[in-house]
């Protein structure tokens, strides 16, 4: 089961994944109170804080959670510097300055289980050089590397327009269809070609 809470400003999508008693945070933004109550309802436990990428608007919330569940964050290995540089996070000059070192790094293919809840990451570099996707069953959670009516943007720190093409190619030609969680917006369905 997936649950959607719309956090901050900027209006980001974070999700809780859970089955059972097991519950995954996918990028907390900001709100740490109003995750941690959806949380509280759902009456599960958080295993772990997964962040597709780096940026102010989709970790605000991770320490939070993390201090208040002990669950671990996780980020791609690409991504660990953002996380603790506020110019490259984006929160720099921002009411709450973020830096903090995630407790462990995944990479480009890694697969991570917690309870009946099965996780796969794909590095998709474009909008940051660390950006990932996250697979979960036929559940495809994008951040900001996809929209349902675009893409992420690539004039950010770190971001690359050219990789951003090669990592959208990427998703096209994945063989399988996927319901699309994006980190912004609206839901969306990606279709296998042919």
């Amino acid at each position: 089961m997936i649950k959607r809470i719309i956090t901050g400003d900027l209006e980001e999508n974070c999700y809780i994944v859970y089955s059972g008693k097991t519950a995954v945070v996918i990028d907390p933004g900001c709100e740490a109170e109003k995750i941690m109550e959806s949380i509280s309802s759902l009456g599960a436990n958080v295993e772990a804080v997964l962040l597709t990428h780096g940026h102010y608007d989709h970790i605000g919330a991770a320490e939070a959670i993390r201090e208040k569940t002990e669950a671990p964050i996780y980020c791609s290995s690409e991504e660990k510097e953002m996380l603790m540089n506020p110019e490259l996070n984006l929160s720099e000059g921002k009411k709450d300055i973020i830096s903090f070192l995630p407790d462990k790094v995944y990479s480009d293919g890694e697969i991570i289980r917690f309870g009946e809840l099965e996780f796969k990451f794909m590095l998709t570099p474009g909008h940051t050089s660390g950006s990932a996707v996250i697979f979960q069953g036929d559940n495809l959670f994008t951040g900001d590397t996809l929209f349902s009516n675009g893409y992420g943007r690539t004039d950010l720190p770190t971001g690359d327009a050219h990789q951003m093409w090669v990592s959208l190619k990427k998703l096209l030609s994945l063989p399988e269809n996927y319901n699309v969680f994006p980190g912004h917006g609206d839901f969306s369905c990606l279709k296998r070609r042919g």
